[in-house]
């Protein structure tokens, strides 16, 4: 194990910066749109497609695993579990 003023020369070894750490922190951010797949989904849909859409999810008698089913039918990179969580937030928001 180093001693402790061995990893702190490792640390300090480190090139000084003028960039802010969060300036540096948020360009690694990966540069797709924030938001759920469910997000980009309602997005995407138009129309009456995407009233649809959000009317199946907060119809609680339509299973995820349907919805799921219907939509990678249409094309749509989908999971149950993404459904899950979108729905969880729903119905505490209603």
């Amino acid at each position: 194990m180093p001693k402790s003023n061995e990893s702190t020369a490792k640390l300090n070894d480190t090139p000084a910066t003028s960039t802010r750490l969060i300036d540096e922190i948020t360009a690694e951010q990966p540069r797709y749109k924030r938001g759920t797949k469910i997000d980009r989904i309602i997005e995407a849909l138009e129309g009456q497609d995407r009233e649809d859409f959000i009317a199946a999810l907060r119809d609680k008698s339509i299973s995820n695993v349907v919805i799921v089913r219907v939509m990678k039918r249409r094309g749509f990179d989908i999971s149950e579990s993404g459904i899950s969580t979108y729905r969880s937030q729903i119905y505490v928001t209603e």
